[in-house]
């Protein structure tokens, strides 16, 4: 799969409109990078009720800002993933990104899209030195 292939096209420039939901999910193949964590996680909250989210099978989500290093460029993500965090990601911490996938939205007239994992982990295996974050 080509990490570079573009996830939005707009329809005003002749591409195809997105879906009114989160129809559209697109796996993306990691392999080919290596990601550093830019931010410690942190818990997912509702913009209304301001309490923690949690996915369909009630584990808490959590989000975290990744550099992820491509062999043309980097880009900044923010990625979401269920689950605790494991102990010691936090900024400079090479991580492993598993089932990442980009969800494109629609919500009052704005879209974009979102990146959600399956899981992480630090790259290797292990808490880094210094303990959680």
């Amino acid at each position: 799969m080509n990490p570079q292939v573009g996830l939005l096209i707009d329809p005003k420039q002749g591409g195809f409109p997105l879906p009114a939901s989160n129809a559209l999910i697109l796996p993306i193949d990691t392999s080919a990078w290596s990601c550093t964590a830019s931010t410690a996680p942190e818990p997912v909250v509702d913009f209304d009720t301001k309490r923690p989210k949690a996915d369909a099978n009630g584990a808490p989500l959590y989000s975290f800002q990744v550099v992820a290093y491509a062999p043309k460029g980097a880009q900044l993500l923010l990625v979401k993933f269920p689950g605790l965090p494991p102990a010691g990601i936090k900024s400079g911490v090479p991580v492993h990104i598993t089932g990442l996938v980009a969800n494109a939205w629609e919500r009052n007239g704005k879209s974009g899209v979102s990146f959600t994992a399956s899981k992480i982990e630090a790259a290797n295996g292990h808490a880094p030195k210094g303990g959680a974050a």
